[in-house]
């Protein structure tokens, strides 16, 4: 399995002031650089590869990292017009291998990334996504929601960033694909917007798409008030 970390992002909405100079996923969370929480969970993992997408303009991430992470390769991606998340991803060539997408902003607190890749290589599930269950239903808000059907794990009708969330449980950012159903999906040619839309046209072609529990805890990293949440949780846990 290989795994690919989107991190083309700009910047704009994490309002810090020493991001001036620090590429996002280069700034400190915790005793970890935030991209290293995705880098590690690809160690957890297991993975053959790790490709990271980065903006032309910004060399910081290979500068730091160079060509391997953990003794994985690591294969770095440019995207010279970041325009989304789809977007990026879209520039992945896919090689018949399956696939952990991940973000480059995202903290998983007492992940289980082995299990649930154990379970996704040995069962028909076309798309496993990791999901969170929340103790606040406005956090569903931040990242997408869905319907699930509780006794199957099957996923339904995702919303992003859902006004009126239908349950407790909301989406992240690391999804599991097989190489199998990126062909069907074509991601590379449908002009999708957002991580929803190629959910949901996966649940139209008639994929198995599922959702699993994946952490204790979630954080993804867009604000100041998330950058201050995860690193007073980290550093009092």
């Amino acid at each position: 399995m290989e795994v690919v970390i989107l991190a083309a992002g700009r910047n704009t909405r994490l309002k810090l002031n020493f991001l001036e100079k620090t590429f996002k996923p280069l700034v400190s969370v915790g005793d970890q650089k935030l991209i290293e929480y995705s880098l590690n969970n690809a160690v957890k993992i297991n993975a053959k590869k790790i490709n990271i997408i980065v903006r032309s303009n910004n060399t910081d991430i290979q500068g730091h990292y160079g060509d391997s992470y953990s003794s994985i390769p690591i294969n770095y991606i440019i995207d010279n017009n970041p325009s989304g998340l789809v977007s990026s991803f879209s520039k992945y060539i896919y090689n018949n291998e399956n696939i952990l997408l991940s973000l480059s902003d995202e903290i998983f607190i007492k992940s289980i990334h082995e299990n649930l890749s154990n379970t996704f290589l040995n069962s028909d599930i076309d798309i496993l996504i990791g999901i969170e269950r929340v103790r606040n239903i406005s956090d569903v808000q931040k990242t997408y929601g869905f319907n699930i059907d509780l006794k199957t794990g099957n996923l339904s009708k995702f919303i992003e960033k859902p006004d009126f969330p239908v349950n407790q449980f909301r989406g992240t950012g690391n999804i599991f694909f097989k190489n199998t159903a990126l062909k069907k999906l074509g991601i590379e040619n449908k002009g999708f917007e957002e991580l929803v839309d190629i959910l949901n046209y996966a649940t139209e072609l008639g994929l198995k798409v599922q959702g699993h529990e994946i952490c204790e805890k979630y954080f993804n990293i867009n604000t100041e008030d998330d950058y201050n949440e995860a690193n007073k949780y980290l550093c009092t846990n």
